[in-house]
């Protein structure tokens, strides 16, 4: 971290030397909108002015911050890439010997591609029985779907055994209950 550090001020300084070069060819056009900026007190015969624009200190710093870390991480970027095209080279086609079973990456043409294909991505035959596996599960719960309503069905039609969400309840109470409410009846009935 400290040599990105010790890094930063030539960076950076690089940077402003490259952009005020390119602005060194608009100096016509710069000098143009400088006249509006600049402060006019007095001597021009007219009244003293002084026109407020809003600070570009935090666009300046905004704007060299992103360079020095987008060519922070765009250096060693393309070091690695060149590195890779030069050293590795593209892949060549040759037969597979015998009893050897070539990994999935192996069939990848360039190294980059290579080396995200081995330690980033899975095999094409993992996806393969995956989506397998997932197919094979909403298959099974779609059939135990179907066998649940059949049984509904064939319960609600035949009307001959109780539901599997039936809960039993107790009869002694319920009888005592009935009891209670005969007797009740029996007592305040107007028939009498």
């Amino acid at each position: 971290m400290s040599v990105l550090s010790c890094l930063r001020p030539s960076i950076v300084r690089g940077t402003k030397q490259i952009i005020s070069l390119s602005t060194k060819q608009n100096a016509l056009a710069t000098k143009t909108l400088q006249s509006g900026i600049v402060r006019q007190m007095g001597g021009g015969g007219g009244p003293p002015t002084m026109i407020k624009t809003a600070s570009r200190s935090v666009y300046n710093t905004l704007k060299d911050e992103f360079h020095f870390f987008f060519w922070v991480g765009a250096i060693p970027c393309i070091l690695i890439v060149a590195a890779f095209n030069i050293f590795g080279g593209q892949g060549e086609l040759t037969d597979i010997p015998e009893g050897y079973q070539p990994h999935h990456w192996e069939y990848e043409k360039h190294p980059i591609r290579r080396f995200i294909a081995k330690h980033f991505t899975a095999p094409m035959e993992k996806i393969y029985e995956q989506n397998l596996h997932y197919q094979w599960m909403d298959n099974a719960k779609n059939e135990q779907r179907i066998l649940a309503r059949k049984i509904r069905t064939m319960m609600r039609e035949n009307q001959d055994y109780k539901a599997w969400y039936y809960i039993p309840v107790d009869v002694k109470g319920k009888e005592e209950a009935a009891g209670h409410r005969r007797a009740f009846e029996k007592r305040h009935s107007y028939t009498e």
